[in-house]
């Protein structure tokens, strides 16, 4: 059962898809991303997860006219990761998916390879197979012909690590052996050292229900029911990693929300393929770190919205790997670099920088205690094991931190301001400054900032500034007034007090239930550098279609109930 946030289940809301497509491209334009949610589902009996946002090229032009269908631009799109260059052949200019999207974009193919006939299917099944597996059609990531398959498993953990040890052919690993007595690569044993510690980490450290069973795969699933490691040259394709199902409940008709998995990694990492930003060895251990979290969330709901499976697989690379900072560079499309849009945002590369929004909560809300992640996804959980009864990504988030004594309206008003002081731990190692909505110097000559209104998105901040002007009295008082939305659609309102003879000082401005409040800070220039006024809309009310027919790119593939609400705040000298 799929449960909406503070109203009941929203069905047949199809009608209003003129205003949704408004709603979704007003935001996409707001986000400056050419980003967009594609299409409608199938049949109301058919459980799909949404396609992966992909660029507005060829493919997506020819889904939006028709000339292609939902499964045959999944099948184009997953060909375009392993033969980008024929893609383009057939249909124009073709963007190049993003190198992390591998694991999603394989998703969209597996979960419509049923509606695909003939020798699409087969090109399907092909893509999908297995690299030591047959393949029928070229540039798909399958070993060469005259491979020699070697596996080894692990004794203490369900694992099987699979490469070709043919050393002329491309896949192989590099050769290189310097622990001859056991005969296995230097790379595969990395990649092994690596898994173990990823294992250790997320299964048993941190209490992550392990990938599923494999057995029930019938053509391929390896020595046992192990998780399936596959070592490949993915460099070519410009990927890092990726997980994906060949799990044949996966391809029913009543697909479940928990699957088996199988990852497929690199087979060197070398810096010529990936750049020089990180170590070989560091590429591997965030990549594994990533997709083998990948593989754990398939065994809760693989169809999860994706700001909570992508940013807590990029969390993750920080609980496992917290030396290994490439987490840092995707805070570029995060609530810090773009606080108006809505954090629950899947598209973009904004799903990826909602990493920040988990971090925010281990680190500062729970004093770097993980569990609350593992929480959210047992709340999250679609599986026949499900305790909560699949509550979709920010639900469960509200829902687990209510289960702690936490208010969430009040959570993401801290983690406004938290993000207007940069208070984090590793904030040194490049977290972005966020940006103010306006800036207003007020002193003895201009008093007032006069009312002002801001209009939010849901799960989005705006900042604002007061500065002192040079004649502002030595000793003053700033008087800061909202009227903000009313409570119940969740706003916050806070003052941040830079003053110049210590730390700053956080002033929540306290609201009545019709959004109504005032605050009275210092803000004299001998005392003050500055005063932020941070606005929050925390709405998490949702209009949730079924969940076999997501219409956006935010929790449960709805729409907000708040969206662009009116924020009026002013400023006074006094």
């Amino acid at each position: 059962m799929r449960l909406v946030e503070s109203a009941g289940r929203r069905r047949g809301i199809r009608g209003r898809a003129m205003k949704g497509i408004a709603k979704l491209a007003l935001v996409l334009l707001l986000a400056t991303s050419a980003w967009t949610f594609a299409v409608p589902a199938l049949a109301a009996s058919q459980t799909l997860p949404p396609l992966t946002p992909s660029k507005h090229d060829a493919l997506y032009r020819a889904l939006a006219h028709g000339k292609l269908t939902e499964p045959q631009y999944a099948l184009e799109r997953a060909r375009s990761l392993f033969a980008l260059e024929r893609v383009r052949t057939e249909w124009g200019h073709v963007a190049q998916a993003d190198p992390h999207a591998a694991t999603f974009i394989l998703r969209d193919l597996v979960v419509r390879t049923r509606f695909l006939s003939g020798t699409e299917r087969a090109e399907a099944r092909s893509i999908l197979a297995r690299p030591d597996g047959a393949s029928t059609f070229n540039g798909e990531p399958t070993w060469e012909f005259d491979a020699t398959p070697r596996v080894v498993c692990e004794g203490g953990r369900p694992l099987c690590f699979h490469w070709d040890d043919n050393a002329s052919n491309r896949d192989s690993p590099p050769p290189a052996d310097s622990n001859p007595a056991n005969g296995i690569p230097d790379q595969v044993d990395d990649t092994m050292a690596v898994l173990d510690n990823v294992w250790d980490t997320e299964i048993t450290g941190l209490g992550y229900r392990q990938p599923l069973d494999d057995s029930s795969t019938t053509l391929n699933h390896g020595p046992g029911a192990q998780l399936d490691i596959y070592i490949a040259d993915l460099g070519i394709y410009g990927l890092f990693g990726y997980c994906t199902s060949d799990d044949p409940h996966a391809f029913a008709f009543s697909a479940p929300w928990d699957v088996s998995a199988y990852c497929v990694l690199d087979d060197d990492y070398r810096q010529q393929q990936y750049g020089f930003g990180q170590t070989p060895l560091e590429f591997l251990e965030v990549t594994a770190a990533h997709e083998f979290f990948h593989a754990v969330q398939f065994a809760y709901d693989w169809f999860e919205d994706l700001a909570l499976m992508e940013g807590t697989a990029m969390w993750m690379e920080g609980q496992v790997y917290p030396a290994v900072i490439d987490r840092i560079n995707y805070l570029n499309r995060s609530a810090l670099a773009h606080p108006g849009v809505p954090l629950d945002t899947g598209g973009g590369g904004y799903e990826y920088g909602a990493w920040l929004f988990w971090r925010f909560l281990s680190e500062k809300v729970f004093a770097n205690d993980p569990t609350i992640i593992r929480e959210i996804w047992e709340r999250a959980d679609g599986s026949g094991a499900a305790a909560f009864g699949d509550e979709y990504s920010f639900q469960a988030a509200h829902r687990a931190l209510a289960a702690d004594g936490f208010d969430f309206r009040k959570i993401f008003g801290r983690f406004g301001w938290t993000n207007d002081l940069r208070d984090y731990e590793e904030a040194d190692l490049g977290y972005p400054v966020p940006p103010v909505a306006g800036v207003f110097r007020l002193g003895s000559t201009v008093r007032s900032s006069g009312w002002h209104t801001a209009h939010l998105f849901h799960l989005g901040t705006h900042f604002y500034r007061f500065r002192p002007q040079p004649s502002a009295p030595q000793q003053a008082t700033l008087n800061v007034g909202v009227h903000l939305p009313r409570l119940a659609t969740y706003p916050a309102a806070t003052a941040v007090v830079y003053t110049k003879g210590g730390p700053p000082q956080v002033k929540p401005i306290a609201l009545d239930a019709q959004g109504d409040g005032h605050r009275k800070v210092e803000f004299g220039r001998s005392q003050v550098w500055k005063v932020d006024l941070v606005l929050s809309n925390g709405s998490l009310r949702f209009d949730c279609p079924p969940k076999d027919f997501p219409e956006s790119v935010y929790s449960c593939g709805g729409f907000s109930r708040d969206d662009q609400r009116a924020f009026r705040f002013r400023a006074r000298v006094g």
